[in-house]
């Protein structure tokens, strides 16, 4: 069965927790177990999460108000906007670049599969 699979296969990260600063904010690794990575993200209006690969699939928890850019390499861009509260789910399999265009700070917690 895929799902019984997916639950013992290894994790893909290195680091269990960390905090990583951002260009406009941070990324902080809460935790890395049972094949998933969760980790609090605050990005500053302009602030930046650089280019990074998502091999497997994401779910993105908005804990304020987020509207962001998402540039997909070689797909071009998306706008985000989350109402606090709001959750999405995103499949995986791109490299991307995460701006926040809005006004306010945007904070999301995101849970990452491998």
């Amino acid at each position: 069965m895929q799902d019984e699979k997916f639950r013992t296969a290894p994790a893909k990260w290195d680091e269990e927790r960390g905090l990583h600063v951002l260009n406009g904010g941070t990324q902080e690794i809460l935790f890395v177990k049972d094949n998933a990575r969760v980790s609090e993200i605050e990005l500053e209006p302009g602030g930046v999460i650089p280019s990074h690969r998502h091999n497997g699939p994401h779910l993105v928890v908005a804990i304020t108000d987020v509207d962001v850019r998402s540039d997909v390499e070689g797909k071009g861009a998306t706008s985000v906007h989350l109402k606090s509260g709001d959750v999405t789910w995103a499949p995986g399999g791109y490299r991307h670049t995460v701006t926040n265009v809005g006004k306010q700070t945007a904070k999301f917690v995101a849970v990452e599969f491998p």
